[in-house]
């Protein structure tokens, strides 16, 4: 059952300013790239609070993306204020960062073993096995490795071949686990897989809610049944907010 499986534990020692994550908030926040007359993004104000699972959805164009740029830090609004925990962040701020995972359409695994791929970033020597297996053990590849006759040790190859596309991104989601991250955000992460598939991760993320807070911009309504609030962006503007119930009966209407 949901209740048996680990919960994921939260590096507090690391960050003594910002401990755990509590709220995120955009007031006001506009955006246009340098040389552009027109704004991207144009007054958008959204508050999102942790244990939340947020659903963005927008055509292309829509600022979706300058969104999520702006979210990590890679971008600086034009003007303004972006909010954690009470407390007002810039690019410069990398302690936000640190909460953040951020899984992208392509997922980036790199030509060696599923053990490295969970801790990237880590020596191999630091690596911590335990850590390792309840990563696996939270995004149901227990199972898979098993199977696999050199199980952590297995080399996943090139852009991880040797996986499925519902595999990498289950690998993505355990990176995230072994690095504590309580923010996560998917960027389209499910629009390249099959229905079924794609069926799979959205229930997972369904599992994950109130144990992390869940950032999910999409193309398509239907990967943000789970989320408790959707804003719908269009021009670079929020032009509705609310359950997946109301922006669905917007669209059919």
């Amino acid at each position: 059952t949901d209740s048996d499986k680990p919960k994921p534990t939260f590096k507090k020692d690391l960050f003594p300013d910002i401990t755990e994550f509590k709220s995120l908030i955009f007031d006001e926040v506009s955006y246009k790239y340098p040389g552009s007359d027109l704004d991207v993004l144009s007054n958008i104000s959204l508050k999102i609070k942790s244990g939340e699972s947020i659903g963005v959805v927008g055509p292309s164009g829509s600022g979706k993306t300058t969104l999520i740029d702006i979210m990590l830090g890679l971008l600086g609004p034009r003007s303004g204020n972006i909010v954690v925990n009470g407390e007002k962040i810039s690019t410069k701020n990398s302690r936000w960062k640190n909460h953040v995972a951020y899984l992208p359409q392509q997922i980036f695994l790199i030509d060696n073993t599923i053990r490295n791929n969970i801790a990237l970033g880590e020596e191999e020597s630091e690596i911590n096995d335990v850590k390792v297996m309840s990563a696996l053990h939270q995004v149901q590849l227990a199972d898979v490795l098993s199977q696999l006759p050199n199980g952590l040790d297995t080399i996943l190859g090139e852009r991880g071949v040797r996986l499925s596309g519902g595999q990498r991104q289950r690998i993505a989601l355990a990176r995230a686990f072994y690095h504590d991250r309580d923010v996560l955000i998917l960027d389209e992460s499910t629009s390249a897989l099959d229905s079924k598939t794609e069926n799979e991760i959205v229930k997972e993320m369904r599992q994950l809610k109130g144990m992390k807070t869940i950032i999910v911009i999409a193309h398509r309504l239907s990967t943000l049944k789970h989320c408790d609030r959707i804003y719908k962006l269009d021009n670079g503007r929020i032009v509705d907010v609310g359950s997946y119930q109301k922006i669905i009966k917007g669209v059919n209407s």
